[in-house]
């Protein structure tokens, strides 16, 4: 990716933040949140797979049910809006 964004910095990257008014503290924390709620997102779900009964098929079931959830809830605040 760095390949492609770096020649391209100014154009993908820099010019949308000042449109956008974005400060580049502000684009660095956002990214550094993204990267942590990940990170704790993986450790729970390595955590699930060895810890609770069931280990795979539980996580998958989860998954579902996090699936399924996500889905009624942007529907509920999306749907309908223009």
């Amino acid at each position: 990716q760095i390949y492609f964004t770096r020649p391209h910095f100014e154009q993908l990257i820099r010019t949308p933040m000042i449109q956008a008014q974005t400060t580049n503290v502000c684009a660095l924390f956002i990214l550094f949140t993204i990267a942590a709620t990940n990170l704790v997102h993986a450790l729970t779900f390595f955590h699930t797979l060895r810890h609770f009964h069931g280990g795979a098929t539980s996580a998958g079931l989860m998954k579902g049910l996090q699936a399924v959830l996500i889905f009624a809830t942007t529907a509920v605040i999306f749907c309908g809006k223009s």
